[in-house]
């Protein structure tokens, strides 16, 4: 199966734990296979990114998740037994086939 992500502009937060899962998966071969990979200051950065188009999506915890903030935008959710935080990935819903990829 391809990876997740693949091909896609991925932004992560500075600092959590769900940004050092994600680089220490990524990459030729692994789970995530991203194109490019920003690092943000803050999950709203983030946020504020993916609503400007300058990434197809964001990399976060589950229990990060905060709803209002993330009102408008879609998730893709994936459970990991090898990370407790489980994985969610959001993307604009203008992003077309960004959701499949994720």
């Amino acid at each position: 199966p391809a990876a997740s992500a693949d091909g896609l502009n991925v932004g992560v937060v500075r600092g959590r734990p769900a940004s050092a899962y994600f680089a220490a998966n990524s990459g030729p071969g692994a789970l995530f296979l991203p194109a490019d990979t920003t690092t943000y200051d803050s999950l709203e950065d983030a946020v504020q990114a993916i609503r400007a188009g300058q990434i197809h999506a964001i990399f976060e915890a589950l229990s990060s998740i905060d709803s209002s903030e993330m009102t408008g935008l879609a998730w893709s959710t994936v459970e990991h037994t090898e990370w407790s935080q489980g994985r969610a990935m959001a993307c604009h819903p203008a992003g077309g086939d960004v959701a499949g990829r994720l």
